[in-house]
């Protein structure tokens, strides 16, 4: 999965987020892009989940 931040940290930014999981299956960090809204919406960043998820479990193989 994935979550989103819809200017609820700081008005006018907007973040996609992904899990990074250890070999156990937790969860250990988060890979996010953040990005002023005027620039980028939502629905825009969210195109950027699949590459999001692959560095997560690049990452993932280090833990």
């Amino acid at each position: 999965g994935y979550s989103t931040d819809r200017e609820e940290f700081m008005m006018g930014l907007i973040a996609i987020a992904v899990p990074v999981f250890d070999r156990n299956g937790r969860v250990v960090a988060s890979l996010a892009c953040h990005a002023p809204k005027a620039r980028m919406t939502l629905d825009d960043a969210r195109r950027y989940v699949p590459v999001l998820q692959s560095a997560a479990r690049k990452l993932a193989q280090t833990f």
